[in-house]
């Protein structure tokens, strides 16, 4: 308890002038802050805005009405184009119309596969073999299958 006693008072004298000094420096800082500052602090404490009863009421004539006109016209517009696009997806090719041409595809390439020619011969492919046949890597793998 004695110690405790002792100690307090010696950590306070060397707190005390350290926190005198942060105290001078944060007020030099606020003193030589930018110019936005003050606008910012009146912002975070809730300063400098109306009451609600300081408002004023919207008027029905003026900018708003008109801005409502342009936004009918713009609705008009957009609704005539839409309308439009019925008109572009009737011509669209349908699901029967790909089918036919998907078969086709399908037939031409059937009938290349088929022509002669077209297929590696036994010759072609024991070539090919050979020619990948290195003994030091196929050689572990022989007889393995």
């Amino acid at each position: 308890m004695k110690f405790t006693a002792i100690l307090l008072p010696v950590a306070l004298c060397l707190v005390l002038p350290g926190c005198a000094g942060s105290f001078s420096k944060v007020s030099g800082a606020v003193k030589d802050a930018p110019d936005w500052y003050d606008e910012r602090r009146k912002e975070v404490r809730g300063e400098g805005y109306p009451e609600l009863s300081e408002i004023p009421e919207i008027q029905k004539t003026g900018a708003s009405a008109k801005s409502q006109t342009l936004g009918d016209v713009r609705i008009k517009a957009l609704t005539a184009e839409f309308a439009s696009l019925d008109a572009r997806l009737a011509a669209a090719p349908s699901i029967s119309d790909y089918d036919a041409r998907i078969a086709k595809l399908r037939a031409n390439l059937d009938a290349a596969n088929r022509a002669p020619g077209a297929q590696m011969t036994e010759a072609q492919a024991e070539a090919i073999r050979k020619k990948f046949d290195v003994p030091r890597v196929t050689e572990p793998f022989k007889g393995k299958k």
